[in-house]
């Protein structure tokens, strides 16, 4: 039981920094790469009902996949 309690603590106090931390330039640039292994990112969207249907499209298997 303890290390569960150690695993959520350190769980915790790293997901806090990283979220303090979230504006500095390299997670800036981990993001966009994260994105650039899905998306083109010189890609032009053509309205903002594309972008809209993206956005939709990445976020339903988030949501239905268990």
């Amino acid at each position: 039981m303890r290390s569960r309690l150690t695993l959520f603590v350190a769980a915790t106090l790293i997901g806090g920094a990283l979220g303090a931390l979230w504006n500095w330039p390299i997670f800036g640039r981990m993001y966009k790469g994260f994105i650039a292994l899905f998306v083109d990112p010189t890609a032009p969207l053509g309205a903002a009902s594309a972008a809209i249907l993206i956005a939709f499209v990445m976020g339903v298997p988030r949501i239905c996949v268990p």
